[in-house]
């Protein structure tokens, strides 16, 4: 079996059969064990991070009947040429896909071996001792020097059993927040669920309106969040590119005043959580704690099975019913360049 180099132009047409291929990589590991974040390593997440956070690096495909390994390559801090996923600010995405993880490893040896270009290779986003992680080690291992990086860490929630778990103090508190908004007449909308709009276009008004709220949020007026120039783009181009039909937003409204957002898609059976804010003037009500819950009860309705709330955090421990845990994977050219470690 043999694989091919792919453009950027052509991984992109690719996209259907790339993301079948994230989707079988998923189906190797279990819920209680996944094997790959598959939101965050389809093209929802991949195209976007190439065309903003890998727009100066080469792409560096490998295609096969076997999957994919997506990476790009470019120069480091160190002037070492460096091969790593698009998007390994956060490190989310696997670049390695696809249901035979043995041979695209052997594929990626082959494609080591025969480029003398690059110095380091960072793959991120892989399960611990996982099918995927152990293909890699076992096959690279006599060859190259292997290190373990650090991890990266998600909540998630177990839709089905997250009433099973969840405790009476905290369903009153989420009783109470719920209360104390419709009190000063805060309500919840959702901006996609008139069938007469025109779905399509309405996604610049929502992110219009997204930024709006991240401006007034303690993020925003920190200069932080998503109105950073570099996350607005990104967040922009998954939004643009994501069908309407994935896409998942809604609005806290006062006095048809958006002082809340909470915006994320669905993949399969999965919702995944990209941004949620408030007018930090509104902090009093809880209108985060509200939100969450108004996206629970939709994705318990609409059949989704988890909620991925996105990279630990101490606020969403209190809503996730387990983590799930990747790690980089770093292989060197020569042991110097890890310092030996």
């Amino acid at each position: 079996m043999t694989y091919q180099r792919l453009t950027l132009a052509e991984f992109e047409a690719a996209a259907t059969e790339y993301d079948h291929a994230v989707d079988q990589t998923g189906d190797l590991g279990s819920a209680d064990f996944p094997e790959i974040d598959i939101a965050c390593s389809s093209t929802d997440w991949l195209v976007p991070s190439f065309a903003v956070w890998a727009n100066e690096a080469d792409p560096w495909i490998l295609q096969s009947p076997a999957g994919f390994v997506v990476l790009s390559q470019a120069t480091g801090p160190d002037g070492n040429n460096v091969l790593v996923p698009p998007e390994s600010m956060w490190g989310f995405a696997s670049p390695i896909i696809g249901s035979q993880p043995e041979i695209l490893a052997h594929h990626l040896l082959d494609a080591l071996n025969a480029d003398p270009s690059w110095d380091l290779l960072l793959l991120t986003g892989l399960a611990p001792d996982g099918r995927i992680e152990n293909a890699v080690r076992r096959t690279l291992h006599e060859h190259y020097p292997i290190y373990s990086g650090p991890g990266m860490t998600r909540c998630r929630i177990d839709i089905p059993t997250f009433r099973s778990i969840e405790t009476s103090k905290q369903r009153r508190e989420r009783r109470r927040v719920a209360r104390r908004c419709a009190e000063q007449d805060v309500e919840v909308i959702d901006p996609l669920s008139d069938e007469t709009t025109m779905k399509e276009t309405i996604k610049d008004t929502i992110f219009r309106r997204v930024l709006q709220v991240e401006a007034q949020s303690w993020k925003g007026l920190e200069g932080s969040g998503i109105i950073e120039p570099t996350l607005q783009e990104f967040y922009r181009a998954m939004i643009d590119r994501l069908p309407v039909e994935r896409l998942r937003v809604l609005f806290a409204q006062l006095d048809g005043e958006d002082i809340g957002y909470i915006i994320g898609h669905t993949r399969g059976d999965e919702y995944r959580g990209l941004q949620i804010s408030y007018a930090d003037h509104y902090r009093h009500l809880s209108i985060g704690s509200l939100l969450q819950s108004a996206e629970i009860a939709r994705a318990e309705a609409s059949g989704v099975e988890t909620y991925d709330l996105g990279m630990d955090m101490e606020y969403k421990q209190q809503w996730a019913t387990h983590t799930f845990t990747t790690r980089t994977t770093a292989i060197a050219r020569t042991a110097d360049l890890l310092g030996g470690a």
